[in-house]
């Protein structure tokens, strides 16, 4: 039986104040759990081709940058730009790209996956489009402060 995020949010602040990070970004990658838990194999490989990309434009080294399961520290939540990021499922690319802008220290840390039988409303084409153009975005200094 899998352990919920929910009950697993104490170990995660453990590991994020341990590894003195700023965002922690939870990944169902790291977990092994990905296609166990029902993800999708075309959203699995997606995810590792835009992995590759972001990896490359943040000069990071994570698994998964897309699972919806973040958490932020006092620094993050006080310096981070929120209100001028995106209201739509790239808000999470454009936090860790905004903290990358300044410095900020970001990691990841296992999470277990579980894909539901709720219908997903969300354009994979759409969306790949919106990760890239953050990381354009990106390259090109937007999530620069200012």
């Amino acid at each position: 039986m899998a352990v919920s995020n929910n009950r697993m949010l104490p170990a995660l602040l453990r590991e994020m104040r341990t590894r003195r990070l700023d965002i922690l970004q939870g990944s169902r990658i790291a977990s092994g759990t990905a296609l166990s838990g029902g993800m999708p194999l075309y959203k699995y490989v997606a995810n590792a081709i835009l992995n590759r990309i972001e990896n490359g434009a943040l000069k990071l080294s994570m698994t998964d940058y897309h699972s919806g399961y973040l958490l932020y520290g006092w620094r993050a939540l006080r310096r981070l730009p929120f209100r001028t990021l995106s209201d739509s499922f790239d808000f999470d690319l454009e936090v860790i790209a905004s903290a990358r802008a300044r410095g900020f220290s970001v990691g990841e840390a296992p999470v277990p996956t579980h894909y539901g039988d709720e219908t997903s409303h969300l354009s994979p084409i759409a969306y790949g489009i919106r990760v890239l153009r953050v990381m354009w975005n990106y390259r090109r200094g937007r999530y620069d402060p200012s």
